[in-house]
């Protein structure tokens, strides 16, 4: 099918400003009005899949693709104007939508279709159930006087969940140290933090300034400062928002009948049950209490050696200077030499080789048209067999003020099938880094975690993309939660492989310079470093979210989280002061979710053994995957997505083999 094709004006959203962004919203409500209207004023006997199913779906296209780059710019836009007018025009939206969405009349046209009983296969078919599960989910069918409650604490939420995430974007503090104090910081980083007045350095709570300054530092006071500064992001608004967000969540779920929020989210993931997840997690950190245990004794004796105090415990602050001095004294890896092996570009390119060999695509930078700043890049994605563009995606890689504090891959616009017209509208993606920005004396240098993420993110991207599926609600990564991570983790084993490695890197004085054997040994010797450690904490993130979703009455989550932490890892991971969960983002899009970070890795790895088994590169295998995961979205349910790739039942032994167990 023929794809949309873009040209500069189909980016000029990328400049609106705040009038253009309010003109907009009011003329996608409009649109959606009208929409609604036309599918209730159709008489029931005339009732088909096309004009209502199908045009219950389509009458948000076009609609979620302006409110989703509506909302992209409140993230990233570099003028506090626009985003400031973003999240209000989001916020109206979302609103006036959930008018819109609870309406009888259209409740009423679904069941006039529905009694015809037409026959439906594939992704019509689960089209046509989910849109069923969807209307009993807001409540339809439920007494007035309940359903006008949930209507209300729909808006509510809707409302709540997107401050609680811009308070996050908006947190900016600091803490200023001397060069004295400073001892042990590498003199690339320093070389890129501001200073102030006196001389001093500013080191900031961004992702790059935050996670360097707590490798390296060897001044555990400075450490503990800039980790209690860390531990407020969202402040005291949030952990009040994030409360009344869980106690309206609890209340929707017992209005619909469910036993808890809990319930009510994972019976539309992989899991179907808080009951199962818990047992997932639960199972977990059985199997990782010996590791994690062995890691921190390890990290405590390192400490006493170090200090030269027998008596002294690690505390939170001590935990990534500890890990990067262990990795270094054991397996003599030194992350700052390792970042100058991997230059941002170099990385860039790198990593766009391979996945156009992986799933047979070109890429290309597209220039001249209009972005939202000027770091940003964009590229095009081509079939290696056809010059036809199939879709868009942008890299916005480097931290500024006011941006999304984290990294992300967003789905702007969504790919799907045009109706009634015989075309496929072409998906564009964005992905948002924090890497650390180039100074004059080098570029931007990754360390290899960070390359980590750049794949993982970039996993995302490629699933946006590259999708075929047919309705945009089940296109590219609109899965189910719990296994929206999984190609995407999949795809980080690509950078534990030493031919890999090789082509990904090159000194950034001299490109032709590879990291040294030796140390690629250390490098990939080294995966499982601390993994008892990480894993664990993954898990408890995990078992937080579902223990705050499933119990109605928890007054204090800093010290829910703080408590789990010393029970399941053995030390306070979070300073006494911590306002932590404030802070912690994915509470509003992953609620009682998070688990499934580990859930999906179970598919990840599992799917990774076919690549193991037929080489990282083949392009054969890569087609397969291309066609029978990324293609399809969720047109198809997960499990039988996975079954078509692996062919056989997926299981978890490659995934604990993963982890070291």
């Amino acid at each position: 099918m023929r794809r949309k094709q873009y040209n500069k004006s189909d980016f000029l959203w990328t400049q609106w400003n705040a009038h253009d962004i309010n003109l907009a919203v009011h003329q996608y409500l409009d649109t959606k009005q009208k929409r609604y209207a036309d599918i209730k004023a159709l008489p029931k006997e005339q009732r088909t899949f096309a004009n209502t199913i199908l045009a219950l779906e389509a009458a948000d296209y076009t609609v979620v693709d302006g409110v989703t780059c509506v909302d992209f710019l409140m993230h990233v836009s570099p003028k506090k104007l626009v985003r400031e007018t973003a999240k209000k025009a989001v916020d109206f939206f979302l609103e006036k939508n959930t008018e819109l969405e609870f309406d009888e009349g259209l409740y009423r046209a679904l069941k006039e279709y529905a009694v015809k009983k037409e026959k439906l296969s594939g992704e019509h078919k689960k089209l046509f159930d989910d849109m069923l599960r969807n209307y009993r989910r807001m409540g339809f069918g439920l007494p007035t006087r309940q359903q006008n409650r949930l209507k209300t604490i729909t808006k509510k939420l809707n409302v709540l969940s997107v401050q609680f995430s811009k308070t996050i974007n908006d947190y900016e503090n600091s803490i200023t140290i001397t060069q004295q104090e400073a001892k042990g910081l590498p003199t690339s980083y320093l070389t890129n933090l501001r200073k102030n007045k006196r001389g001093q350095y500013i080191v900031t709570t961004s992702y790059p300034d935050f996670f360097t300054f707590m490798k390296y530092c060897s001044n555990a006071k400075e450490r503990e400062k800039l980790a209690h500064v860390f531990f407020q992001k969202g402040g005291k608004q949030n952990l009040f928002l994030l409360k009344k967000i869980i106690s309206l969540r609890n209340e929707r779920a017992r209005l619909l009948g469910y036993k808890h929020h809990g319930d009510f989210q994972t019976e539309i993931k992989m899991a179907k049950s808080a009951e199962r997840a818990f047992r997932f997690v639960e199972d977990l950190i059985k199997k990782l209490r010996t590791k994690t245990r062995e890691d921190i004794s390890l990290l405590t004796q390192l400490k006493r050696t170090h200090t030269g105090d027998q008596s002294v415990k690690l505390a939170y602050h001590d935990l990534l200077f500890y890990i990067t001095k262990h990795k270094k004294e054991t397996l003599d890896l030194d992350d700052t030499l390792l970042r100058e092996y991997f230059p941002a570009e170099r990385v860039i390119t790198g990593m766009l080789d391979l996945y156009s060999k992986l799933f047979s695509v070109t890429f290309k930078r597209v220039k001249r048209f209009p972005l939202w700043h000027k770091d940003v890049q964009l590229f095009s994605i081509q079939n290696k067999d056809s010059k036809e563009i199939i879709a868009y995606f942008a890299l916005d890689l480097f931290p500024r003020s006011g941006k999304y504090g984290h990294y992300a891959a967003f789905n702007v616009i969504h790919g799907r099938q045009a109706f009634p017209r015989k075309e496929y509208i072409t998906p564009v993606a964005s992905m948002i880094g924090n890497f650390s920005k180039p100074s004059k004396q080098h570029p931007s240098l990754l360390s290899h975690n960070e390359v980590e993420t750049f794949f993982h993110e970039f996993g995302h991207v490629m699933h946006q993309t590259l999708t075929k599926a047919c309705y945009a609600s089940q296109s590219g990564s609109n899965t189910a939660r719990d296994f929206v991570e999984a190609p995407s983790q999949m795809l980080e084993n690509w950078i534990w492989d030493k031919n890999i490695l090789r082509n990904l890197s090159g000194h950034y004085q001299n490109p032709r310079k590879k990291i040294p054997e030796n140390v690629l040994d250390n490098l990939v010797a080294s995966r499982n470093h601390m993994s008892g450690y990480f894993e664990m904490r993954q898990l408890v993130l995990a078992l937080f979210d579902l223990k705050a979703h499933t119990t109605n009455t928890i007054q204090n989550l800093p010290k829910l989280f703080s408590d789990l932490g010393v029970k399941y890892i053995g030390i306070e991971i979070t300073p006494k002061t911590s306002l932590f969960p404030a802070g912690f983002g994915h509470m509003a899009g992953y609620s009682a979710g998070y688990y499934g970070y580990m859930w999906a890795k179970v598919y990840a790895q599992d799917m990774f053994t076919c690549f193991e088994r037929s080489g990282l590169l083949n392009a054969s295998t890569g087609k397969e995957y291309r066609t029978r995961i990324l293609e399809k979205g969720s047109s198809m349910d997960e499990v039988l997505l996975v079954t078509s790739f692996l062919k056989r039942s997926s299981t978890n032994k490659a995934f604990l083999r993963s982890l070291g167990l």
